[in-house]
């Protein structure tokens, strides 16, 4: 099996749109991701809590899931989501997405305390 970077994405990876003031429901990246079979996503989110040093919440990273292509019905509930502790700010996360039709990335703070900056980078590979 050999895997190929998508030719646009060679070089550096693309860029989320950043997300400010981000509170305790979902704010959602404008990017969304429409996958081969062959291919996966490998997405680094970054989430910098807007009240460092005295976080109270932490941030959530979540996958939403949707089968339209045209009018999506986006899950209500996240597909999979990560917990990021308030530990270290910024804090860094890369996972790895594959198998999914289409998918969004969202963000949430766990609390009513804090809010977050996100952004992040992200590349999509074929494999062969």
């Amino acid at each position: 099996m050999t895997v190929a970077w998508d030719p646009i994405k060679t070089n550096a990876p693309d860029s989320f749109t950043q997300l400010t003031s981000v509170g305790n429901s979902w704010s959602y990246f404008t990017q969304e991701f429409t996958l081969d079979p062959n291919q996966y996503a490998v997405i680094q989110i970054t989430v910098d809590n807007d009240n460092d040093p005295t976080e109270t919440d932490h941030a959530i990273v979540g996958l939403f899931h949707t089968h339209d292509l045209t009018s999506e019905n986006w899950d209500d509930d996240e597909f999979d989501a990560w917990y990021l502790n308030n530990d270290t700010n910024p804090r860094s996360f890369t996972f790895v997405v594959r198998g999914l039709f289409k998918f969004r990335v969202g963000v949430m703070s766990t609390g009513s305390t804090d809010t977050y900056t996100a952004d992040g980078k992200y590349r999509v590979a074929t494999e062969s």
